[in-house]
């Protein structure tokens, strides 16, 4: 009985290590992508660094499941671009 109830702990707190380390991984390939397309359609606004910064942060926030939004604030995200 106790191993069972330890087993289905420890699945679940893997299933959630697999999930949150994929979701990583999404939002850096996203960010990637989103960087690069940032570049070219703020390439002529002068100062657009900021514009660029929110367009690529609420592009990833969309992608994110919303449990992990938790996890993965806006900040975060921020500083993973």
């Amino acid at each position: 009985m106790l191993y069972n109830i330890i087993s289905t702990v420890l699945w679940i707190i893997f299933g959630f290590a697999v999930t949150y380390l994929k979701t990583k991984t999404d939002i850096i390939a996203n960010a990637e992508n989103l960087i690069v397309k940032a570049e070219e359609t703020y390439a002529n606004v002068k100062k657009g660094g900021a514009a660029k910064m929110a367009f690529c942060v609420d592009n990833i926030m969309k992608v994110i499941p919303e449990p992990f939004k938790i996890i993965f604030t806006r900040e975060m995200v921020a500083q993973i671009v």
